[in-house]
C-alpha cells in the first residue's frame, strides 16, 4: 500500500457529480471550464496536476524498491491516466492531453514492460479479459 496511489482527493465535492456541481455551485463550475479539468483544484480537493506530481514521486521510488521484478499496481482511474502521462515522459505543457484517454474503464488492464532506460506501453484500458 502506498497514499501515493490513491484517487483524486475530491475536496468539498466528493459526494457530487458534475450536474450536482453545475446545480448548487455554479460559480465552480465556471472555474473548472476557465481552469481546464486538468489544472481545476476543487475546494479542499487535488487537482489530476497534484495526482501527477504524487505519481513522478511514487516511480522514482518504484525503481529501486522493484529491485527488476513486475509490479502491480490496483489503483482508480485518475492514477491510471496519471501514470500514463508520467511513464511517457510528456511535457508539462501537455498535461491536459491525459484526459484524451479517459474514461477508464472498470475493471481494465493497462500494462507497460519495461526494458533499459524506459516504458513501452503494451496494452492500455484493456477489458478484453471481461469477454467471453
Amino acid at each position: 500500500m502506498d497514499e501515493r496511489l490513491r484517487d483524486q482527493e475530491a475536496g468539498e465535492f466528493a459526494r457530487h457529480n458534475l450536474a450536482a456541481i453545475a446545480e448548487r455551485f455554479p460559480e465552480e463550475l465556471a472555474r473548472r471550464e476557465a481552469e481546464g479539468a486538468y489544472a481545476y483544484r476543487p475546494p479542499r480537493g487535488e487537482s489530476l496536476a497534484d495526482v501527477v506530481a504524487r505519481l513522478r514521486d511514487f516511480l522514482r521510488d518504484l525503481d529501486g524498491r522493484a529491485d527488476g521484478r513486475r509490479v502491480l499496481i490496483v489503483a482508480h482511474d485518475s492514477v491510471v491516466l496519471g501514470l500514463r502521462h508520467v511513464i511517457a515522459g510528456g511535457p508539462d505543457a501537455e498535461l491536459a492531453a491525459v484526459l484524451d484517454f479517459a474514461p477508464v474503464l472498470n475493471a481494465s488492464v493497462s500494462v507497460w514492460r519495461t526494458g533499459g532506460a524506459g516504458f513501452e506501453l503494451v496494452r492500455f484500458n484493456d477489458v478484453a479479459h471481461l469477454t467471453s
